[in-house]
């Protein structure tokens, strides 16, 4: 074979490769099905219901897109600085999730197909020199760690304080999420080894979530942070949060 002949076969070898090249990328498979594509969420990427091959990755979580902090732990001390209720000075008061637990049902929690109930216990020690001379405040909130937009828009509030909302969880709309949130404050008591008074507020989240749904956000945060008429991702800041994601 001489060298003119090498280089035409060689040729015919590439055009064949770059065919069967782009063969692959359209269809992915060896058998040269068509691929039918799901979109991706935020679970995970786009998947073909043909063969289950995958291209791209999941959505991006609003809470990363948008740099918002999750951090608290359970059973760990956070210092949470706020305001007093009189005279606009600053004062702090520490904040722990002291409990957290997950069930399908009880007596006073209806069980759901699909759903679990996640209670979640959060404490607010209060008690230093500009507390006990002009009150304490703050504000909890709600919010889902990866589309903050679909929680508050589909927020709604019940008398009964069973308020429901949506949250997207592989790719499927669960309409019937529950919060019911309970803040419950103690009395401001003396504590002779500083002379200094305190109080314990808790608060407690009764959450209808999917099951094993991990995007769930609760917290609180200074009551300096402006949120009227606002999305979090627009009123949220760095400082003066403390937010603590709720792993069913």
């Amino acid at each position: 074979m001489n060298n003119d002949n090498r280089i035409l076969m060689m040729k015919r070898y590439i055009t064949l490769f770059v065919i069967l090249a782009i063969l692959f990328s359209i269809t992915g498979c060896t058998d040269g099905h068509t691929h039918k594509w799901k979109e991706a969420n935020y679970q995970s990427p786009s998947i073909c219901e043909e063969c289950g091959a995958t291209r791209g990755l999941p959505l991006t979580a609003d809470f990363e897109r948008y740099g918002i902090n999750a951090e608290m732990k359970p059973e760990t001390d956070y210092t949470l600085t706020t305001l007093c209720a009189e005279e606009n000075v600053e004062t702090t008061a520490t904040v722990r999730i002291s409990s957290v637990s997950s069930f399908g049902n009880d007596d006073t929690h209806e069980a759901r197909n699909g759903y679990q109930w996640v209670v979640v216990k959060m404490t607010i020690n209060a008690g230093d020199s500009n507390s006990n001379a002009y009150g304490f405040t703050y504000n909890y909130l709600t919010a889902d760690y990866y589309d903050t937009k679909k929680f508050e828009t589909s927020y709604q509030y019940s008398d009964k304080k069973n308020n429901v909302f949506t949250v997207n969880y592989n790719g499927i709309d669960y309409t019937d999420c529950i919060c019911s949130v309970q803040a419950v404050s103690g009395e401001w008591i003396l504590d002779h080894t500083d002379d200094i008074y305190h109080k314990t507020i808790t608060i407690t989240w009764n959450l209808l979530i999917p099951v094993g749904y991990d995007g769930i956000v609760i917290g609180v945060h200074s009551s300096a942070v402006n949120s009227d008429g606002k999305l979090f991702k627009d009123y949220y800041r760095p400082e003066g949060f403390l937010l603590f994601r709720v792993e069913a």
